[in-house]
């Protein structure tokens, strides 16, 4: 057991105080009632006599019967009605006894529930749904608790106590996404499209320094209309800058965030409803990031803070290094390191540049387009959202639209591309061969080749490919390829 897990709240946990109650009803429930007639449960919110399940043959099943052979059906027969009989017999004699004890069991009951609200009234901050979870429960009382569920962060995404992965590709600009989930939340704006609850952030950077830092908050403060942030109190979250931070020997990061917070605040359970740790290599304490044992024990101690806390912990994480199509496998599987790191959170999001696996042509004009992918857990995931950066204002804006997208930037299409190869090249390649058709008439293949890919920045690969689709415009003379470019004068268009 680590120290995080081990440092004590200012208060008694709410947890261990509800387990102590409920305890000592379990000891006051037994009273004077013979077990077999039944037991004493918690369902619909109040303490509640359950009488044991009626009795079937098998209750009855000695062990000399399963050895009856199975040619022996008149002796088998009359086993299995004696057991049924003797059910029947037990039954009615569990009916009976329990209807002559049930003033008594009533009255018991009733003593037992008040016992319990009083004692709930003086706990009655106490989340009793949460507080029951550290110590086993039976059904009826899983059902029974009505207390508050989750509390939102994020509308329809993020909720506290559960843990979230930012992943995205290096210099990919996730951490302006994460500052600007941060700056939402503590003024209770959107965020992309998402409403949230204004609430207290913690952002843990290990990165940048108070310089780096100064400069970010300013521009996003800006973009949203305040001129002088510095000057001009703001709702914003708390930094911990751990470049600044002095390590004591042999303690974790976790261990050290808790420390901070102890000594900064003295209470601190409550009191964040957001934090967010970027990056997560930081916290992996020289484990194998492949090994799935080892993730499961980082995790497990970002999930001693989140319980230290009680808050919601975002933590940005990086994709696999590498050139990659978004577009050839699920975004999660981009995410470097192992399964463990999209199974484990509760939510994951994965921001991904839709340059990435094109042509320098269209990347040049998708620099600045991402798309932002959900998996959630407890709810419906959303759909992915197309996202423009600006590099002006370091704003991430949402495009809710087809043409929206179209407005910002022609080349990006509204949904992914299906897997295979695309051919939306091929219209360009046929404008440009009917263009320079006097030139190129006669010449190698090689040589048009190097030609296109020159003049339109079509990679020469998909060039070669389109003339190996329409092989019927090429003859070989000379041992090599060339280009009949006769036939391309009379198409009108292409199909793809």
């Amino acid at each position: 057991m680590t120290k995080a897990e081990t440092l004590p709240p200012t208060e008694p946990d709410p947890r261990v105080r509800l387990h102590k109650l409920r305890k000592r009803i379990r000891e006051q429930a037994d009273f004077d009632i013979e077990p077999e007639l039944g037991e004493v449960v918690y369902s619909g919110g109040r303490w509640q006599f359950l009488r044991r399940p009626r009795y079937t043959h098998v209750d009855f099943h000695t062990t000399e019967s399963t050895f009856i052979d199975d040619g022996e059906e008149e002796v088998v027969g009359r086993d299995l009605k004696r057991r049924m009989e003797l059910a029947g017999k037990a039954n009615a004699a569990l009916e009976e006894a329990v209807k002559q004890r049930s003033e008594y069991i009533m009255a018991q009951i009733e003593r037992l529930n008040a016992l319990w609200l009083a004692g709930l009234q003086e706990i009655r901050e106490l989340n009793p749904q949460q507080a029951c979870l550290q110590y086993t429960v039976g059904a009826n009382e899983l059902l029974g608790h009505r207390g508050e569920g989750p509390k939102v962060v994020v509308d329809k995404l993020l909720c506290r106590g559960w843990i979230a992965l930012l992943a995205g590709a290096s210099k990919s600009n996730k951490s302006w996404l994460a500052l600007q989930l941060a700056v939402a939340v503590s003024n209770g704006w959107s965020w992309l499209g998402f409403h949230s609850k204004a609430g207290r952030v913690l952002y843990v950077d290990h990165e940048l320094s108070q310089h780096s830092l100064q400069n970010r908050l300013s521009k996003l403060y800006k973009a949203h209309g305040v001129e002088k942030p510095d000057e001009t109190p703001i709702h914003g979250p708390e930094f911990l800058i751990m470049r600044a931070v002095s390590k004591v020997k042999n303690e974790t990061q976790i261990e050290l965030i808790l420390r901070i917070l102890n000594e900064t605040h003295g209470e601190f359970y409550g009191r964040y409803d957001l934090i967010i740790l970027d990056p997560l290599y930081m916290f992996l304490e020289g484990q194998d990031e492949n090994n799935a044992t080892e993730m499961v024990d980082v995790f497990n101690t970002v999930r001693s803070l989140q319980q230290a806390t009680g808050a919601a912990i975002l933590i940005n994480a990086h994709f696999r290094k590498g050139v990659r199509d978004f577009r050839s496998s699920s975004t999660t599987d981009h995410i470097a390191g192992s399964g463990v790191f999209t199974r484990y959170p509760d939510v994951v999001l994965t921001l991904s540049r839709l340059a990435d696996g094109k042509s320098k042509a269209d990347q040049k004009e998708m620099k600045n387009v991402y798309s932002l992918d959900f998996t959630v857990r407890h709810l419906r995931a959303p759909e992915e959202k197309r996202l423009l950066f600006n590099a002006d204002t370091c704003i991430f804006k949402w495009l809710p639209q087809k043409a929206a997208i179209e407005k910002v930037e022609h080349t990006v299409t509204a949904a992914k591309q299906p897997r295979g190869r695309s051919r939306k090249n091929d219209p360009k390649i046929v404008s440009y061969l009917k263009r320079k058709k006097k030139e190129l008439d006669g010449k190698p293949l090689a040589f048009i080749v190097k030609q296109i890919t020159a003049d339109t920045g079509i990679s020469q690969s998909t060039v070669y490919r389109f003339f190996k689709n329409k092989s019927t415009f090429t003859y070989v003379s000379d041992n090599q390829s060339v280009v009949n470019m006769s036939r391309f004068a009379k198409m009108r268009k292409i199909k793809l």
